[in-house]
């Protein structure tokens, strides 16, 4: 009697242990896909709280701190690990990372966690960390050395001034002032244009995204945006992209 018993048990242990798996088990045993480092770092929330000085003041270290971080569906960092360290700056830069948040990232529709290598830079000329793209590459290629491809800015910019304690000393050399449309001129609208404008490195813009905006004046802000060349972003001398939010404000008086 004991003996069948045993095998009873044994029988559906085994038939438990092979019943197909529900959803949420799938789903969270699928390994968390990696995501390109300018992807996530779109996701990334600018706010201050992302971008405090460096602890005790200012230092004459300067470079990229490349992380692995693992994000979760709700935009929360589970765990970063750094890859690269620059002695000096790795305690700030590890605050600053715990303070990062991320917009969450869907996938065929529903939210996903991700992981991804991303950077934070430092230069002693700024008063802030800023987020920056390591190049694409594996972890094996990393180095304190690394130069990011893309640095993204602090801050919200209009083309009639600049702010140089922000970050980069990014400015514009020429700002076109096209005419205010004249449809919108008619029906009296006006308003700002929020625009997502990525700055190559010899200082032309390569992509303008809209953020929001009256239709009728977004079509004049994003070539205003295209036509403008600004003062060539560079970091620690070598040339960078830099990704920076524009404001394009219209009046009855022109944009400005």
């Amino acid at each position: 009697m004991k003996l069948m018993l045993g095998v009873a048990i044994a029988i559906l242990t085994c038939a438990l242990s092979a019943a197909p798996q529900t959803d949420e088990q799938n789903r969270t045993s699928r390994p968390i896909p990696k995501l390109p480092s300018l992807t996530a770092l779109s996701a990334l929330i600018m706010d201050a709280a992302a971008l405090q000085a460096p602890a005790g003041g200012k230092t004459t270290a300067g470079g990229m701190t490349i992380y692995q971080v693992f994000v979760d569906s709700d935009g929360n960092v589970l765990r970063s690990q750094p890859i690269t360290q620059i002695q000096d700056l790795q305690p700030s830069a590890d605050e600053v990372m715990k303070t990062w948040r991320f917009k969450p990232v869907e996938n065929r529709g529903s939210r996903t966690a991700w992981w991804s290598f991303v950077g934070i830079c430092y230069s002693p000329e700024w008063t802030k960390f800023l987020p920056c793209a390591p190049p694409p590459g594996e972890l094996q290629d990393y180095a304190a050395q690394t130069i990011p491809t893309r640095i993204y800015t602090a801050g919200t910019r209009s083309l009639a001034k600049s702010d140089r304690e922000l970050d980069l000393d990014l400015r514009p050399d020429t700002a076109p002032n096209p005419p205010y449309p004249s449809a919108a001129r008619d029906a009296r609208v006006q308003g700002i244009v929020q625009l997502d404008v990525v700055v190559a490195p010899d200082g032309h813009v390569s992509q303008a995204k809209i953020i929001s905006g009256h239709p009728m004046l977004t079509g004049a802000a994003v070539k205003l945006a295209q036509d403008t060349r600004w003062t060539p972003p560079t970091f620690l001398n070598h040339p960078v992209e830099a990704e920076i939010h524009l404001n394009v404000g219209y009046s009855l008086s022109g944009p400005h």
